[in-house]
């Protein structure tokens, strides 16, 4: 696995983290999101699957909360235009090493 940030203490935070929490907020996930995910309080597998493709964006990276999955597909939509913007299409620029 490679880690990428901007900011090297992001890297030594994400590598001395101990928690999926933790390594949550440090991507970026929103913290209901994380919160939910720690608690076991979210979307099922299928339901979110289904809402994404309704919607047009391709899996999340992290999962959607029971409680606030709209504000978070909000941030999906962000995060895919920031990338529609730089040229990145679906499956770009991510690949297993």
């Amino acid at each position: 696995m490679a880690v990428v940030a901007r900011r090297p203490q992001l890297v030594q935070a994400y590598m001395k983290a101990q928690d999926d929490k933790t390594r949550g907020l440090l991507f970026g996930y929103p913290k209901t999101a994380v919160q939910a995910f720690d608690s076991g309080d979210v979307l099922a597998v299928e339901q979110q699957r289904d809402l994404l493709q309704a919607e047009g964006l391709p899996d999340a990276s992290f999962a959607l909360s029971r409680q606030h999955w709209r504000e978070e597909l909000a941030v999906l939509y962000q995060w895919y235009d920031m990338l529609k913007a730089y040229g990145i299409s679906e499956g770009q620029g991510t690949r297993a090493v």
